[in-house]
């Protein structure tokens, strides 16, 4: 990344265009930091400027937005008590799972999952 700091970066559902994916922004940070290194990014979305800081730890790329006030919105459309599995990126040929699990009467949400690393640039 050094040297290009700032990128216009857009997001789309499989039904519209959306102003702001908080976990694509990430991705795109570290797929970036793979080939140029630790950084800071700034995307420019619809919904404003996003700063992300990508630094290596343990030898490992990790990806923080930094500045982006959460939005919470009570929809009461899942269960209180729930986990849900994503299965993504197989018909890109970069396979993996997101699973979001929810508790009654713990306001955490969890979220774990895995995927494929991109090949070396070559």
């Amino acid at each position: 990344m050094p040297g290009a700091r700032g990128y216009v970066i857009r997001y789309f559902s499989p039904k519209a265009e959306v102003p702001f994916c908080g976990h694509a922004t990430v991705a795109t940070a570290l797929a970036l930091a793979e080939r140029g290194g630790p950084g800071e990014p700034e995307f420019t979305t619809r919904a404003g400027a996003v700063p992300v800081s990508v630094v290596r730890e343990d030898g490992e790329l990790r990806a923080t937005l930094a500045g982006v006030e959460p939005h919470i919105e009570e929809l009461s459309l899942v269960p209180e008590t729930v986990e849900l599995t994503l299965h993504q990126g197989e018909d890109m040929g970069r396979p993996g799972t997101l699973t979001v699990t929810l508790r009654a009467g713990d306001a955490r949400v969890r979220v774990s999952g895995s995927g494929a690393r991109l090949p070396e640039p070559a």
